[in-house]
Order: C-alpha cells, then structure tokens, then sequence
C-alpha cells in the first residue's frame, strides 16, 4: 500500500492518533525575507504553473523553489530529497515514494530517518500551504491556510523545525 491510499479517517484508525485543529500552530511565526532569487523566480513562473494547472508544473515551478529557498536560508546544512523511496514500515502500508522531505539530515546519499521528536508536514498545492506537526500519537493540524503571497510566512514556518 502507497501513502497515497492513506486519508486522515485511515491513518486515525491505524496509527490510533488524536487530531487537533488548532486555530493556529504558529500564532506569533515572523515572516522571513526571501531572496531575489526566490522572488524572481516566482514572479517568473508563478502564472504559468497555474495555467498549466498540473501537479507536475506546481511542483517544479513552485514548490521546489520554495523548499529549496529553506535549504539555501541554512547554508545548505539540511537535506533535500525530492521523489526518494521512503519505505518506513511495510507492515504498517507505510512504503512509497515522498514528492519532497526536507531533513536535517545533511547527506543526500544517507537514507531518511525519523527522530524521536515532533515531525513537521505540509500538504500544498503550490499556491495554498496547509501545516501540521505529529508529536507521539497527537497530529495537530493547522486550521489557517497559508498563500504564496504569503511565501515571507511559509519560509519561516518551513524554517522553524531545524531552528
């Protein structure tokens, strides 16, 4: 079984967690400077992914930009995997590749692991952001979305877990 069979009622049953759906996950998050790289390249490309309207073109022109906006903001000390095998448990159907994992495991050759801490998630469409943090068995996820107008905001909310 893929990730991508799992849904929230699914992974619930499963996994035997505890939803919260705070009003806000980072009610006093400050917004980041993004580059002129960053910038550019979504002024750039920002209505031609949306035309386009594939997954494929919002990820490439969009989402990947961002992501690797955090990398850069960190001195290139975190991982970056993009469409990387992560089978974590089988038994559990957890197997199947990642669209994209930022870790602060620094080497692109080792594989992904998880700590024992909270884990960060994001669920994005390219133009509509939606954060959540699992902690032990309680998944809280956050109720506001955030917009690529707002990209100041997601780089810091994407930021704040190597911090």
């Amino acid at each position: 079984m893929a990730y991508s069979d799992f849904n929230l009622s699914r992974v619930r049953e499963t996994f035997g967690l505890v939803i919260e759906e705070p009003k806000s996950l980072f009610p006093n998050i400050l917004p980041t400077t993004a580059s002129n790289y960053l910038i550019t390249t979504l002024d750039e490309n920002l209505a031609l992914a949306t035309a386009i309207n594939t997954e494929k073109a919002r990820s490439e022109m969009v989402i990947a930009p961002v992501l690797l906006e955090v990398r850069r903001q960190l001195n290139y000390e975190i991982g970056f995997f993009s469409g990387t095998e992560f089978n974590i448990d089988p038994t559990q159907g957890l197997t199947g590749y990642c669209d994209y994992i930022l870790s602060a495991i620094k080497d692109s050759y080792a594989k992904v692991s998880l700590a024992d801490r909270s884990v960060y998630g994001c669920v994005t469409t390219g133009t509509d952001w939606k954060f959540m943090q699992l902690c032990d068995r309680t998944l809280k996820i956050d109720q506001r979305d955030y917009f690529i107008n707002e990209v100041s905001t997601i780089l810091s909310i994407l930021l704040l877990p190597f911090q």
